[in-house]
């Protein structure tokens, strides 16, 4: 009964984020992205692009994060049961799914979320230090760097906003916790665009953002982290 209370307030507060996504991109003016435009600070290369059509604005594959979202809190709460972690964790999965809908349906990861986040975490890690402030840095310093090279040699693929989304996951979960997180990300939407390009073709209209398949890895390293449990052999 806990669990079915804690799913229904979890669908109440993601689709609270569905909303929330849609009036942070309007508030950034950014919300002309659904459409099919681009945000107008976007590189060239993207110009014009937009979703494929399967993807109903972004619709569906946010409706999906919603239910992806409710799972993962119901999860967390079997995990860790009423504890600081369920809270932080339910927390940074919230932050993950805005996050994901805005860049699905509008393009974009703006500054007004990604900022005020890392803001909010690094207070947190000083008031519950669990891995300590210096494994949070060296996570995000990671995670930009990683991200940071493929932008700046790659021009139109990732952008900004990934960049510093990358860190962001990096300050989240720490390190090596971010090496695992972007790696199933870059791999799901790896795969994505795979498929993407053998059902439709190579269409230069059409953009996929990143941010989305970021978040889903991020949230994967949430749930099942591999690599921190072997890192005090391995590093």
């Amino acid at each position: 009964m806990v669990g079915l209370l804690l799913g229904v307030c979890s669908l109440i507060a993601a689709t609270g984020v569905d909303w929330l996504a849609g009036y942070v991109a309007r508030r950034t003016g950014h919300a002309a992205g659904e459409t099919g435009a681009p945000p107008a600070f976007w590189s060239r290369a993207r110009a014009g692009r937009k979703s494929p059509r399967w993807a109903g604005g972004w619709r569906l594959p946010g409706a999906l994060g919603i239910l992806i979202t409710v799972a993962a809190c119901v999860w967390f709460w079997v995990a860790h049961g009423w504890s600081w972690s369920l809270l932080t964790s339910c927390g940074a999965t919230f932050l993950f799914l805005l996050i994901a809908i805005i860049d699905g349906r509008y393009h974009v990861i703006p500054d007004a979320v990604t900022l005020p986040a890392a803001v909010i975490v690094l207070v947190i890690t000083l008031v519950s230090p669990r891995q300590g402030v210096a494994n949070r840095l060296l996570g995000a310093g990671v995670g930009l760097v990683l991200f940071l090279a493929p932008a700046l040699l790659l021009p139109g693929g990732l952008g900004g906003g990934d960049v510093k989304l990358a860190g962001l996951i990096g300050l989240l979960l720490g390190f090596p916790a971010v090496f695992w997180a972007l790696a199933v990300g870059v791999v799901l939407g790896g795969l994505v665009a795979i498929g993407l390009v053998a059902v439709a073709g190579r269409d230069p209209e059409y953009a996929i953002p990143y941010g989305p398949f970021m978040c889903l890895g991020a949230l994967v390293a949430l749930l099942y982290d591999p690599v921190s449990r072997i890192a005090p052999i391995v590093w």
